[in-house]
């Protein structure tokens, strides 16, 4: 029993029917969203956040009704975690090219992070953080390499008050790619699927924006700067955006990292 209140009376029967219709719907907490990385800016985040409770309030709400009914909470909620995983396993599996499905684990990667876990620990006053803890668990142990982590939509909203990609940014912007180009695309799914899954990955994170805007202020100061973000790009952007295309992530931290420690040396002070 959860919390102290009463379990509701539901026969066996009826758990099983309720668990069943559960596990067919769960997929869509996945696929309904075709390009999770659309609503993932400043402005649209809350907006599409709650477009997204809204249009699965029913599931969220099973998966409640199937945390309080069962004799076995955390049983059940792992055995729904599994459910789930095996789904996306299959899914991916469909997937004959290695570039798509691996563009398809980002996707699934980033709406696990940024909508479904914000969503269960909002909305699931009892389930929420049980069932997110252990899809997080299948997760990892059925893609070790995603290494993501629980946030909740206070974080991440957080997170969009600090100036993410910003020397990417800069870059962009000087070789006249948009706010949407290609390369920004990839490098925010790659920071919010990977690098703020890695232990410590926040801050790396943090430590980064404390120092990207001087870099970025000062190499504005030179007459060159149109110069130095094309050699930036082609140093150390273009090489990025190939690892995170093959899926070599831990190769793209470092060739990143390398970028800002170099770039701090030269223009930081």
């Amino acid at each position: 029993m959860d919390g102290g209140l009463e379990q509701p009376q539901i026969d066996e029967i009826e758990y099983l029917k309720l668990t069943d219709e559960l596990k067919r719907e769960m997929p869509d907490l996945l696929t309904d969203i075709k390009n999770p990385l659309d609503g993932f800016k400043k402005d649209e985040y809350e907006q599409a956040f709650l477009a997204y409770i809204k249009e699965h309030d029913d599931i969220l709400r099973e998966i409640e009704d199937v945390y309080v009914c069962s004799t076995n909470a955390k049983e059940g909620m792992q055995t729904l975690a599994q459910e789930f995983v095996e789904y996306v396993k299959t899914s991916l599996e469909t997937e004959t090219k290695k570039r798509k499905r691996s563009q398809k684990l980002m996707d699934y990667n980033m709406i696990l992070v940024v909508y479904l876990f914000p969503a269960l620990l909002k909305q699931n006053q009892r389930s929420g953080e049980a069932f997110a803890k252990a899809l997080l668990q299948e997760w990892k142990q059925a893609f070790p390499k995603t290494n993501l982590h629980l946030a909740s939509y206070e974080e991440i909203a957080e997170g969009f008050r600090q100036r993410f990609c910003y020397i990417t940014t800069a870059v962009c912007q000087s070789l006249n790619k948009g706010d949407n180009c290609e390369e920004l695309v990839l490098l925010r799914g790659y920071r919010d699927g990977y690098l703020m899954g890695l232990p410590g990955g926040q801050r790396v994170i943090q430590e980064y924006y404390d120092v990207a805007p001087t870099i970025v202020k000062h190499i504005n100061r030179r007459e060159n700067a149109e110069d130095i973000y094309r050699g930036i790009y082609e140093t150390y952007l273009r090489t990025c955006i190939g690892l995170i295309r093959e899926d070599k992530n831990e190769q793209c931290r470092k060739v990143y990292t390398d970028m800002v420690y170099e770039l701090e040396d030269k223009y930081f002070s």
